[in-house]
């Protein structure tokens, strides 16, 4: 240990003062600091928690709110008389349109495969409706291509009766002869 000595002059004597406490102003400050570091460091901790429970907090109330909101609008809709898709009147008018609906894409698959190489379609228009008939118009090499491609139609499952509602001779230099058709085929 060091002990801090000074030279003091008190009524013209010389005397030794004598300090008898260590030389630890400086480890007195590191003390201060020590300690205000104890202090600081849990504080920031405590208030860093804090903060991070008030922002989980409210982040847990926002859900709850939506949560709310979610089962305020389920439990409306459960409330809520059904919608018109699903009334008993309106499964049954599906129901009845599909059982009575045209596979579509099989039919215009068979009309090709039933067409004959003379014959070129221009038009093919379906409906459904009370009447169930499909409009076919093209143009033929002439009447007999006319008439075979009208006997292919009528052996699909498919057509019940067939009609030639017009035909009509084309005037182009191109190919003398050629008929313009429009049939009418009813379908089952």
């Amino acid at each position: 240990m060091e002990w801090q000595r000074d030279w003091r002059w008190t009524d013209g004597l010389a005397m030794q003062h004598i300090n008898f406490l260590e030389r630890k102003a400086f480890d007195l400050r590191n003390f201060e600091l020590n300690y205000l570091w104890t202090l600081l460091i849990p504080t920031g901790l405590i208030l860093l928690f804090l903060t991070f429970a008030f922002v989980q907090k409210h982040r847990l109330q926002g859900l709850a709110n939506q949560l709310f909101a979610l089962q305020g609008e389920i439990s409306q809709l459960k409330s809520s008389p059904a919608t018109a898709s699903t009334t008993p009147a309106a499964i049954e008018t599906t129901r009845h349109y599909l059982d009575n609906a045209i596979a579509w894409a099989g039919l215009l698959d068979d009309i090709s495969k039933n067409t004959p190489q003379e014959v070129k379609l221009n038009r093919v228009e379906g409906s459904i409706t009370d009447d169930r008939k499909l409009i076919v118009e093209g143009v033929a090499l002439n009447l007999q291509v006319v008439t075979q491609f009208k006997s292919r139609l009528i052996s699909l499952p498919i057509c019940d009766k067939i009609a030639q509602i017009s035909s009509q001779q084309l005037k182009d230099a191109g190919t003398p002869g050629r008929l313009a058709f429009q049939l009418t085929c009813w379908m089952r």
